[in-house]
């Protein structure tokens, strides 16, 4: 599997458009995934790693990771951050095209932005006391949706 940096799992998927996110344990569990779903995933999908690098992938022709910035209307629609967007920025990022967004490496998401999407998956799902999830790493934040099954 090619990739700029290899993920540490376990991976939270965010599929663009949508709060609710996806646990993903190991590599096997990853190719099980793309083998029965990647015809329906968008390109601005993300992959997020216990270190909250994001990654992207082809989903029409390998299993390749590829780290990348996540697309800010994405991820903002669903964790709600648009408050650290101005609407120039977000303005910008519509104009690009995809291909310049999803091949420039960004820092990683930090500890409080990744809680965020796991609250908006928690919310989505009608849990109560979202507010209250807290973890002291992103793998701990992500470990919360292998214990949701």
């Amino acid at each position: 599997m090619a990739c700029d940096a290899a993920p540490r799992f376990p991976l939270l998927f965010k599929m663009h458009g949508h709060a609710e996110c996806r646990y993903i344990a190991d590599i096997s569990a990853w190719q099980q995934c793309w083998q029965q779903e990647h015809r329906y995933w968008h390109p601005d999908d993300l992959l997020i790693d216990s270190e909250g690098r994001c990654y992207g992938f082809d989903s029409q022709s390998d299993l390749a990771f590829h780290l990348r910035t996540p697309h800010p209307l994405g991820l903002t629609a669903a964790t709600q951050i648009t408050s650290q967007l101005s609407s120039s920025s977000a303005t910008s990022a519509i104009e690009k095209d995809t291909d310049d967004v999803a091949t420039t490496a960004a820092p990683p998401l930090s500890l409080h932005q990744v809680t965020q999407l796991v609250q908006a998956h928690f919310f989505a799902q009608n849990n109560s006391c979202v507010s209250k999830i807290q973890a002291r790493s992103i793998a701990e934040l992500i470990s919360f949706l292998a214990d949701s099954d």
